[in-house]
């Protein structure tokens, strides 16, 4: 890109950046909150069913249906 512009200046904007990302709406935040409560959802099957012997297929999808009943 210099090549093709070779009297531009360019300045780092990696922490304007970073601040946009980091500042979330209202909407944002609901959706992450769901979102953890649904990888609870899975997590809490995987704990609760995981043990010596257990089809790692089976668990496996029952922690995904867990997950996606908790996404409802």
């Amino acid at each position: 890109m210099k090549s093709k512009v070779p009297n531009a200046t360019f300045d780092d904007a990696t922490d304007v950046v970073g601040f946009v990302r980091y500042v979330k709406s209202a909407e944002e935040i609901a959706f992450v909150r769901e979102s953890a409560q649904v990888a609870a959802a899975g997590l809490d099957a995987l704990i609760k069913l995981a043990r010596p012997g257990v089809d790692a297929g089976a668990l496996y999808s029952d922690a995904l249906s867990r997950s996606a009943r908790a996404a409802q």
